[in-house]
């Protein structure tokens, strides 16, 4: 499995599978004490809390052929001001997630769409 930072350098991934274990899991995303943790097929990105600056829900739709796709996403601002979206399967995981990092991370600006 491979990690990766969005922002700031990486850090061993002994600090990560430290992390995973003491967390709550909602959909693709861990919330973790320190890092907001996604994996997604291969792949586990994180981020410390302190460097996200806005937290959104995107939603894209669209058609594939004749059948209707919603593709949901968290988008995070890093301090860099990159955008990173983050895919997430249910829009009630989002949700979710969006409500406990606006109810414990007051300096993470956090909507519904893009701010």
């Amino acid at each position: 499995m491979r990690y990766r930072n969005l922002c700031s350098e990486p850090v061993d991934k002994n600090v990560i599978k430290i992390e995973l274990q003491n967390t709550d899991k909602v959909g693709e995303f861990w919330i973790g004490n320190k890092y907001l943790i996604h994996h997604y097929f291969f792949v586990t990105k994180y981020i410390e809390y302190a460097d996200i600056r806005k937290m959104f829900l995107r939603i894209e739709s669209g058609e594939y052929g004749e059948f209707p796709v919603h593709e949901n996403s968290i988008v995070i601002v890093d301090s860099d001001g990159k955008e990173h979206a983050l895919h997430v399967e249910y829009r009630g995981d989002a949700d979710q997630i969006l409500k406990y990092v606006k109810e414990h991370f007051k300096t993470i600006e956090v909507g519904m769409k893009k701010l």
